[in-house]
């Protein structure tokens, strides 16, 4: 199995610092790490991005609102 977070977290923090919020920026769960697993065998960051993109998305629509 292909150990995704070293490879993974630089790109969800990327994500969470163009969206404003870095500090949301927090490890994948084990369920997230198994989605992204079944979808994205290595290669290139550019094909993990996509897949990244839905989970940043869960995550901010699953956040309690201040």
């Amino acid at each position: 199995m292909l150990n995704l977070v070293p490879t993974t977290f630089p790109v969800l923090e990327r994500a969470y610092a163009e969206a404003g919020r870095p500090s949301w920026a927090t490890s994948f769960d084990a369920t997230e790490l198994a989605v992204l697993t079944t979808k994205w065998k290595g290669g290139s960051i550019r094909q993990l991005e996509p897949l990244i993109e839905p989970i940043v998305e869960a995550r901010e629509r699953d956040q309690p609102r201040q």
